[in-house]
C-alpha cells in the first residue's frame, strides 16, 4: 500500500532539525524524501522515527510538510480509504503493554543555518560533453538546461546512485554529477527548463526517484533511467493487471519485444528492462497500457507497441513533480481517458505531430480539468500539414512542422506504405523541398539542388529500420534549414517517386529497433545557429 503522511508544526517558529516518532502494525514502512528508522518492537509493532533528508526540509510556523510512504499491508482491508486510526497504534489505547504515550510533536527548533561556501552559486550548463563534474553542491549550485530538447537530452542514474545527463543516442556522451544523487536535489535546482516535453520527462523521472506520484500494486511502472537494471515479472496478469510510462524519462529507443513466452520491454542507451515472464503483448488490452498526453499524441511511444492512439489509456501527470517552465508557458498532461478494453489490433497510427507542441482531434470521452485553459496547449484548430498525393508506387509522404528556432523548424515526417505488401528494407522515397533538410532521426536522407533552387529529398531506411509492412507507416523527427511554420509553404508532395523493390507479402512488425549511435564527442555537431562545434 501506499500513502502521504502530514507532519503540521503547530508551533510559532520554524522547524529544521526536527525528527518524529510513531507506532504502527504495518511492515517494511519505507518513507520517501526523508531519512527515517524502523524498529521491529517484536509484538506485531514498528516504531518509525523519521527525519529530514540530507539537504534539509524545514517545516515553517503554522506549516504542513507531506512524504510519501509505502508500506506492506496487514490486516487491512483490500479496498477502500486509510485512516489515521488503521495505520497509526497508540500503545496506551491498543494495550500493548508498554506502558508508554504516543511520542509528541517535535519541539520547535532554531531555524538551520543555509549551507554557506567560500565560492559564490554557480550554474553549470548541461552539456552531454562535459564528462564528470565533481563539483556540483547540492543546494548551493544549480544546473541550466537552456533550449536542450528532450530528442537529444535525457536523464539517467548511474549504477554509483549519481544523477547523470546524456544522449539518448550514445552512451558515451553524458555529463554525470559524481557523488550526487537525485534525493540530494531539489528541483529549484534544476532551473527553468525551456522544453516542455523534457520538463515532463524530468518530472517523471525526478517524481520516481523522491517517492512522489502514485504506485499502484497491480501496475508495473516503465523507467528508462537506471543504468543497467533488469526486473523481471513473474505473475503478471494482462486481464487485471497494467504497465504504465507515467515515470517514463525518455522519447527514444523504447523496444517491445516478443521473446519466445515473455513480454521484454527495454531501451537504450541504458539498457534498463522490464522481462515479463509468461505474457504476450497481444493478450494486452489498450486500456492497461498507460501513456500520460504528450508521450503519444505528440511523441509516438505507441508504435512499438503495435496499437493505436485512440485505443489507448491516458494518464493525469500533474500530480508528478515538474520543474519550472518559462514565464506565461504551460506543461501539458491533465487529460485522461480510458482505453480499449477489448485488445487493438488495428495497425498504429502515428501520423501525429512528433514534436512538442503538437494537437490532435479531441474524443468526446475524454475528461478535462474544466479549470485549465486550453488555448495554449491544445489549439483549436489543428497544425496545417501537407495533403498526401498517391504514389503509383504505393508509398505516401506526410509532413508537420511542430516548432524550431531562428534558421531551423522542425516537425515530424512520415512514409506510409499503402500497398497490400511489405515493400521490407530496400525502398527509398523522393518529394521536392524549398528548403534543405538538416536532419532526419530514423531515415536516411539526401539533398539534391534542382535547377530551379528547390531540392529534391530522398528519404530511405536506416540500417536498424524494421520492413515497411503493408498498411503501416514509419515516422522521424526532422529538422530543415529556414524560417517556416507551415509545411504547405516548403514541401511539394505532387510529384512523389519511388523505389520499390517487388516482396512477398509480410506479417505486421511491432518491434521498433533501436537507432544505432551518434558520432562520438570528436565529431562536429551542428548547433541551432549554424556554428560546428567539437
Amino acid at each position: 500500500m501506499s500513502g502521504q503522511l502530514t507532519l503540521t508544526n503547530t508551533g510559532d517558529s520554524s522547524l529544521s532539525d526536527w525528527s518524529y516518532t510513531f507506532r504502527t502494525s504495518q511492515k517494511d514502512v519505507q518513507v520517501w524524501s526523508s531519512s527515517y528508522d524502523v524498529v521491529d518492537l517484536g509484538d506485531g509493532f514498528f516504531e518509525v522515527t523519521v527525519r529530514p533528508p540530507s539537504w534539509g526540509s524545514s517545516i515553517p510556523a503554522g506549516g504542513s510538510l507531506s512524504l510519501s510512504f509505502n508500506a506492506v499491508s496487514v490486516d487491512l482491508p483490500t479496498s477502500g480509504s486509510l485512516t489515521d486510526a488503521m495505520f497509526f497504534v497508540d500503545a496506551a489505547v491498543e494495550g500493548s503493554g508498554s506502558g508508554q504515550e504516543p511520542a509528541p510533536a517535535p519541539e520547535p527548533q532554531p531555524e538551520a543555518e543555509v549551507p554557506t561556501s567560500d565560492a559564490p552559486a554557480r550554474v553549470f550548463e548541461v552539456d552531454v560533453y562535459s564528462g564528470e563534474v565533481t563539483d556540483f553542491r547540492p543546494g548551493i549550485d544549480r544546473v541550466d538546461f537552456g533550449g536542450q530538447s528532450v530528442h537529444n537530452l535525457i536523464l539517467g542514474k548511474t549504477e554509483e546512485g549519481y544523477v547523470t545527463f546524456l544522449s539518448p543516442w550514445n552512451d558515451a556522451q553524458k555529463m554525470t554529477l559524481v557523488g550526487v544523487t537525485y534525493d540530494q536535489l531539489t528541483l529549484e535546482d534544476y532551473g527553468v527548463v525551456g522544453n516542455e516535453h523534457l520538463r515532463q520527462d524530468l518530472g517523471g523521472v525526478v517524481s520516481w526517484e523522491l517517492g512522489i506520484g502514485e504506485k499502484d500494486p497491480n501496475t508495473t511502472y516503465i523507467r528508462s533511467h537506471e543504468y543497467g537494471k533488469v526486473e523481471t515479472i513473474t505473475d503478471f496478469d494482462p486481464a487485471t493487471d497494467k504497465i504504465s510510462f507515467l515515470y517514463y524519462g525518455t522519447r527514444e529507443r523504447l523496444s517491445v519485444t516478443q521473446d519466445g513466452a515473455d513480454l521484454v520491454i527495454s531501451t537504450e542507451p541504458t539498457g534498463q528492462t522490464f522481462i515479463f515472464q509468461n505474457t504476450n503483448l497481444a493478450d494486452i488490452p489498450g486500456a492497461s497500457l498507460e501513456f500520460h498526453f504528450d508521450q503519444i499524441v505528440e511523441d509516438n511511444l505507441e508504435i512499438p507497441f503495435g496499437r493505436s492512439v485512440e485505443s489507448l489509456t491516458l494518464k493525469d501527470r500533474t500530480a508528478l513533480l515538474t520543474p519550472e517552465a518559462p514565464a506565461g508557458e504551460l506543461t501539458d498532461g491533465f487529460q485522461t481517458r480510458s482505453g480499449d478494453a477489448a485488445v487493438n489490433e488495428q495497425p498504429p497510427h502515428d501520423s501525429h505531430s512528433m514534436g512538442d507542441h503538437g494537437s490532435m482531434e479531441m474524443d468526446p470521452g475524454m475528461d478535462m480539468d474544466p479549470g485549465m485553459d486550453m488555448e495554449p496547449a491544445m489549439p483549436s484548430e489543428t497544425e496545417p500539414s501537407v495533403d498526401v498525393e498517391p504514389s503509383s508506387s504505393g508509398l505516401e509522404v506526410s509532413a508537420s512542422i511542430t516548432g524550431g528556432w531562428s534558421g531551423t523548424f522542425a516537425g515530424n515526417v512520415t512514409v506510409t506504405n499503402t500497398t497490400g505488401v511489405s515493400v521490407g528494407t530496400d525502398w527509398s522515397v523522393s518529394f521536392v523541398s524549398d528548403a534543405p533538410l538538416k536532419s532526419v532521426s530514423n531515415f536516411e536522407f539526401t539533398n539534391t539542388l534542382r535547377d530551379d533552387g528547390r531540392y529534391v529529398v530522398t528519404l530511405s531506411p536506416k540500417s536498424w529500420s524494421a520492413p515497411l509492412a503493408a498498411g503501416a507507416a514509419q515516422s522521424s523527427y526532422y529538422q530543415g534549414s529556414g524560417d517556416v511554420s507551415d509545411p504547405n509553404q516548403v514541401f511539394d508532395f505532387a510529384s512523389t517517386s519511388a523505389d520499390v523493390p517487388p516482396q512477398e507479402p509480410d506479417a505486421p512488425v511491432i518491434e521498433q529497433p533501436d537507432a544505432p549511435q551518434q558520432p562520438d564527442a570528436s565529431d562536429p555537431v551542428e548547433t541551432p545557429d549554424g556554428e560546428s562545434t567539437v
